[in-house]
Formats: C-alpha cells, sequence, structure tokens
C-alpha cells in the first residue's frame, strides 16, 4: 500500500453516502463506494447505513474475520450480524442466490484499504506571522511536519514558502521562551511540540502554536540567520544552500 496515510475519525465522517462510502474497523480505513454500488440491495444497507463511521464491533478483533455465535436452532457456528447480514457473509442456511464466486471479502481485501485511523488527534494552533492570521488543525498523530503542511496548503497554497517553528514543549515552564525551526521530516511528538501520552481524562490539553515566517527573500544562510536573529527563532547551525529544500 506504500507510505501509509493516516485519518482522523472527523475525515472519515465525511464520507457518509452511497457516492462516498467509508468505514473504519480494527484501525484501518476503507472506501468501499465501489462495492456498495456494485452490489445494491439489502446486503449493502448495513455498510451504507453505517458510512463514515467504525464498525469495528462487526469483526472479531484477534482474527479480523466476522464475529460467529453458535446457532440455539442447529448448534452450528454462524455469522453474527444484529445489524444486519451484509456483503461477503454468507446466508445461514443454503440460498441458491447467494453468489460465493468472490477470492476475497471485502474486509480482507486491500484494494479497498485506503489508510489507518488516527491513535490520536492532535490539535495545534497555526500562526501565519506575515498575515496575523490563525487556523486549529485537527491532525493525526502519527503525520510528519510535511504531510501537516499539505494540509495547510488548503489554506494557504504557499505553505511550503514558510519557515516552521514551535515551542518546544519543555521550554514552556522555563524563562528561556524560544520558538524552533521544525524538523519537517519528523511528527510532532518528535519535534517535542507535543508529549509522548495522552493529556488525563478532565485536564485541559493545552493547545500548542506553530508560527510561520515567510521566507521568500531567504535564499542563502545569511539570510536565514539574519531572519532567525529578528524574529527570535532557534536554528541549526547547518542549513541547506536554499531554505527552499527544506520543505
Amino acid at each position: 500500500m506504500g507510505q501509509v496515510r493516516y485519518f482522523t475519525p472527523a475525515e472519515v465522517a465525511q464520507h457518509n453516502t452511497l457516492w462516498d462510502c467509508w468505514v473504519t474497523f480494527l484501525g484501518r480505513v476503507y472506501n468501499v463506494t465501489s462495492l456498495v454500488k456494485a452490489q445494491p440491495g439489502p446486503a449493502a444497507q448495513p455498510i451504507i447505513q453505517a458510512a463514515g463511521t467504525d464498525i469495528s464491533s462487526w469483526f472479531d478483533a484477534d482474527t479480523g474475520d466476522v464475529k460467529v455465535h453458535r446457532s440455539s436452532e442447529t448448534g452450528m457456528l454462524e455469522p453474527d450480524c444484529p445489524q444486519g447480514r451484509f456483503i461477503h457473509v454468507p446466508p445461514s442456511n443454503p440460498s441458491s442466490y447467494w453468489d460465493g464466486s468472490f477470492l476475497t471479502p471485502w474486509w480482507s481485501d486491500d484494494q479497498y484499504c485506503v489508510g489507518r485511523l488516527t491513535a490520536r488527534v492532535l490539535q495545534v494552533l497555526v500562526r501565519n506571522v506575515l498575515a496575523e492570521d490563525t487556523h486549529v488543525l485537527e491532525v493525526p498523530e502519527e503525520e510528519t511536519m510535511q504531510e501537516i503542511q499539505q494540509r495547510y496548503h488548503s489554506i494557504n497554497r504557499h505553505a511550503g514558502s514558510y519557515i516552521w517553528t514551535a515551542l518546544p514543549q519543555q521550554a514552556a515552564t522555563t524563562a528561556s521562551l524560544q520558538f524552533t525551526m521544525l524538523d519537517m521530516t519528523k511528527t510532532l511528538h518528535e519535534n517535542r511540540v507535543f508529549g509522548a501520552a495522552p493529556t488525563p481524562a478532565g485536564v485541559d490539553e493545552h493547545i500548542p502554536t506553530l508560527n510561520l515566517y515567510w521566507t521568500d527573500d531567504l535564499t542563502t544562510d545569511d539570510g536565514v540567520q539574519a531572519h532567525a536573529r529578528k524574529e527570535k527563532i532557534r536554528v541549526p547551525n547547518a542549513l541547506p544552500t536554499s531554505i527552499a529544500s527544506v520543505f
């Protein structure tokens, strides 16, 4: 599947119709739009009704397959589908209408998997120092700064023309409050913007600020260092010849 893409529950929730149908289960995100459109009928309805939500309760976490229970009538194991039998789940009793010609059930077929559900959603306040505007972004904790930058691109198409900086978490308790240039190949955790552990329940989590500084005229190391001194940004000792290559 190449590089794994992570999604927040809010992003998945936007895909909640027959024409744009996504579901999540056991930490994975599936786009089953083509499936439910190709196989309309009663078996598609449970999936369509659950579009945009998590359906992990339908599956066994150990096997990754549909849950089963023992029938009180036959004593045999059969699919446990209180929400209704859905596509690729065989009927409890033999039926001439059942088409079992598929090779792999959709929940085991990687062609429908588009990524993974984030383990934790993080909020960051992105502050464009030049434009003096701010936006709160919700991002998966697994994303690198480059991927977060791509999210911000929908707000500002020049997102790659800024130095991205933040105040390291431990610096918030010290007298030296100096924004540091972020490593765009690392995550927020790896850049020490967030701690590794979630904030305990009942405690308001601080939303860190990412300050963005315009780099239009920063084409040399000297220019970067001069701008950093002016804006009180800490930057690495060694920088690429062009600041654009950082992004």
